[in-house]
C-alpha cells in the first residue's frame, strides 16, 4: 500500500472476523448488522471464526493463523501470535478501562498490598498449545500491584490452578458468544480462593462486579481506580484491531472499509449510552448493572479506534511485559507491527460527523 488506497479487484469473496466477549466496536457493529451489510453490498461474505465447526479455525482467534481475518479484542493472543512469526499488522486500537482488582477472603487478614508478602496467589494454568492469556493477565495484575508497594513477584507464593481449555463459540443465529474465558478463569481461581487453596486472586470485568459485592471477599486494590493509566495496562487495555499483512497489501480498501464501519460505530456509540450498555451486556453475558460497575459511566465514549501515541505506547508496554516474563516465543520489531495508513484513510472517509445516519449508510 503506497499512499493511495487501491480499489477492490473483485477477487475476494469472503472475509473472516473474530472478537473477544468484551466491549469492542466490532461486537457492537456485528450485533447491529453494520459490518455484514458493508461487505454484502459488494458480494463479500463475512464469516465468524467462532461460529465455525472446525476447531483449528476457531483457534485462529488466538493464533491468527487464518488468512483474511480481522480481530479485535484482548492484546495477549495477537502479540503472542506475532512472536510466532504470524505476519499480522495492527491497524487500530481502542482503550476501554475496566474493573481490575486483587481480592482476598474477608477472613484472610490481608488488608493491603503489603499483607500479600508470603501469601499464596492463584494463577490459572490452561492446557494446550495456545497462549495462556488468562495466566499472563493474572500475573500482570499481580506484578503491577506488588510494584505499587515496592514488592516483587517472588515475595508471594504463586500457586497454579488448573483451568479449562479455551474454546469460545458463537451462535450463528444470534451472534451471541458462549461462556467467556474470563468466567472460566475466575471460576477456577475463585473456587480455589473460596476453598482456601490460595489467599488472593486477580479478577476483571463484569463478573468481577458480582464478586466485589460478596461479603466473603475483600478488595486489596482496585487497579482501575489508580490515576495512572499505565497501571491499567493488561490483556484488555489497550485492545488492538489486527489483520494479516497480505490482506492489507493486496486489498487495502477492504481493511479501510472494515475500519470505516468501526469508526462510524464508535461515533454512533457516543450518542447511545443506554443501547451500548445493553449490547455490551449481551457481548459479555453480564447484566447491565454489572456493565455499569465494570466499565463506568463513560463506556460509550471508548469505541473509536485510534493509533495515538498513548495507545501505541500502552500496547508496546504490554508486549514488553510478555517478553520479559517469558510468554513470547521471540521478540519482534514493534514499530513495524503498526500501520497507520488504513485508519488515516478511514478517518478521511468518515469525517468528523460521519456517525450521523449510520444505519442508512450501511443498510
Amino acid at each position: 500500500m503506497t499512499g493511495t488506497i487501491a480499489r477492490d479487484d473483485g477477487a475476494v469473496r469472503e472475509l473472516w472476523y473474530t472478537r473477544c466477549g468484551v466491549p469492542t466496536a466490532s461486537g457492537i457493529a456485528l450485533h447491529q448488522g453494520w459490518l455484514h451489510a458493508e461487505f454484502a453490498r459488494t458480494g463479500i461474505r463475512l464469516n465468524s471464526v467462532r461460529a465455525s465447526e472446525d476447531g483449528e479455525t476457531r483457534d485462529s482467534h488466538y493464533d491468527h493463523s487464518l488468512p483474511r481475518m480481522f480481530r479485535e479484542g484482548g492484546n495477549i493472543p495477537p502479540i503472542w501470535a506475532r512472536s510466532l512469526g504470524r505476519n499480522t499488522v495492527v491497524v487500530g486500537i481502542t482503550w476501554v478501562d475496566e474493573l481490575q482488582a486483587i481480592v482476598t477472603r474477608s477472613d484472610s487478614g490481608v488488608k493491603d498490598i503489603g499483607d500479600l508478602r508470603g501469601r499464596r496467589f492463584g494463577l490459572p494454568l490452561h492446557p494446550g498449545r495456545l497462549a495462556d492469556h488468562s495466566r499472563a493477565s493474572s500475573l500482570h495484575g499481580l506484578v503491577t500491584t506488588l510494584q505499587l508497594a515496592g514488592l516483587r513477584a517472588n515475595d508471594v507464593e504463586q500457586v497454579d490452578i488448573a483451568a479449562p481449555r479455551f474454546d469460545i463459540r458463537e451462535n450463528p443465529e444470534t451472534g451471541v458468544l458462549s461462556q467467556g474465558d474470563s468466567q472460566e478463569r475466575e471460576g477456577s481461581t475463585l473456587g480455589a480462593l473460596r476453598q482456601g487453596q490460595v489467599d488472593a486472586i486477580y479478577i476483571k470485568g463484569p463478573q468481577a462486579a458480582g464478586i466485589l459485592r460478596d461479603p466473603a471477599f475483600r478488595v486489596v486494590i482496585d487497579l482501575n481506580a489508580h490515576p495512572d493509566p499505565a497501571v491499567h495496562i493488561n490483556n484488555a487495555v489497550p485492545r488492538p484491531v489486527t489483520t494479516d499483512r497480505e490482506l492489507l497489501e493486496q486489498h487495502p480498501d477492504l481493511v479501510v472499509r472494515y475500519l470505516t464501519v468501526l469508526l462510524r460505530t464508535g461515533h454512533w456509540a457516543k450518542t447511545a449510552p443506554d443501547e451500548v450498555r445493553r449490547l455490551i451486556a449481551l457481548e459479555t453475558r453480564g447484566t447491565e448493572d454489572q456493565i455499569r460497575v465494570a466499565y463506568g459511566p463513560n463506556l460509550h465514549n471508548s469505541f473509536v479506534p485510534a493509533l495515538s501515541d498513548a495507545y501505541v505506547r500502552g500496547l508496546e508496554q504490554q508486549k514488553n511485559f510478555l517478553r520479559d516474563w517469558g510468554f513470547l516465543h521471540q521478540d519482534f520489531d514493534f514499530a513495524s507491527w503498526i500501520d497507520a495508513r488504513p485508519l488515516a484513510e478511514a478517518e478521511r472517509i468518515v469525517g468528523a460527523d460521519a456517525w450521523h445516519g449510520l444505519e442508512a449508510r450501511v443498510a
